[in-house]
């Protein structure tokens, strides 16, 4: 019996140690998981970056300190643009936070406003940049691809864009698109655009009407079409004058681009802007 114990006492120990082992190993993996877990957020609500507000969905992970990637969802794509390239588009993209001194910036999230920069070790200020996939491409917004078409109602999800992502969308990406409109909406008179129409006829004779193209919320001015409201195949947000108005407090301002004497509206100057057509005067 003497030695019988002698062989159980060292397997007790060994087993022992395999437990204390495994416990180890699990609460390393577990430790990891939560670890990855912590540094990977999937966004649940619309989130702003700075000018730009990130749809639900979007897939946030920590590469450092100074530094997030950014994966959008399917059909939502950022707006880059550089001078070279002109505008391209990427689901990929980061956002990073540099010193104009020395030390470093932090990269924060707060869930009340989002992400920004905070000064952390910085001697002067820091500078958040939203790029794509290619870092030397700056973000100036983020479209939605679920529709490719010009759209006067049934609007999709809402792409946004900071106040230089609307000149490069207007002028880069829909400009073809917003020209094939007007030429089809002076078609049946005999004025070339909306500036002609009013220098002769009087502000009377134009309306705005709300379009829509890849996410992103525009106001056109077209010739006046009341009388013949109710025979147009588009049932046209319309009226004769745009607004603009922000959330939270902030003030949005109405600009304008205008495209061989057709104007086309936009909201921006707050992180959410809303345009609305007055049907009234």
């Amino acid at each position: 019996m003497r030695n019988l114990k002698i062989i159980i006492a060292p397997f007790i120990l060994l087993s022992s140690a395999i437990v204390i082992l495994n416990s180890c190993k699990d609460q390393q993996i577990e430790s990891n998981i939560q670890e990855t877990y912590l540094n990977t957020r999937i966004l649940k609500v619309e989130t702003a970056m700075d000018d730009i507000v990130l749809p639900i969905g979007t897939k946030i992970e920590t590469i450092s300190d100074s530094q997030i990637d950014i994966e959008l969802p399917s059909n939502y794509q950022f707006l880059l643009f550089d001078d070279k390239n002109g505008a391209s588009f990427s689901r990929f993209g980061s956002y990073s936070c540099t010193c104009s001194a020395k030390n470093s910036c932090k990269v924060f999230y707060n869930p009340k406003v989002g992400y920004g920069c905070l000064q952390n070790s910085c001697s002067d200020s820091c500078i958040g940049k939203p790029s794509g996939d290619d870092a030397t491409k700056t973000a100036y917004g983020i479209i939605n691809n679920d529709s490719g078409s010009l759209l006067g109602e049934k609007f999709i999800a809402a792409g946004n864009l900071t106040h230089k992502g609307y000149e490069i969308f207007i002028e880069h990406v829909a400009k073809d698109e917003l020209n094939e409109f007007f030429d089809f909406a002076f078609s049946a008179i005999q004025y070339n655009n909306a500036e002609e129409l009013i220098t002769i006829k009087g502000r009377e004779s134009v309306t705005q009407v709300l379009l829509q193209y890849k996410g992103i919320y525009i106001s056109a001015m077209v010739p006046n079409f009341d009388n013949e409201k109710e025979s147009q195949l588009i049932d046209f947000q319309s009226g004769p004058y745009v607004s603009c108005a922000g959330s939270n407090g902030c003030s949005c301002t109405k600009d304008k681009t205008c495209i061989l004497g057709n104007c086309v509206y936009y909201c921006d100057g707050c992180t959410t802007c809303t345009m609305t057509v007055e049907k009234k005067l």
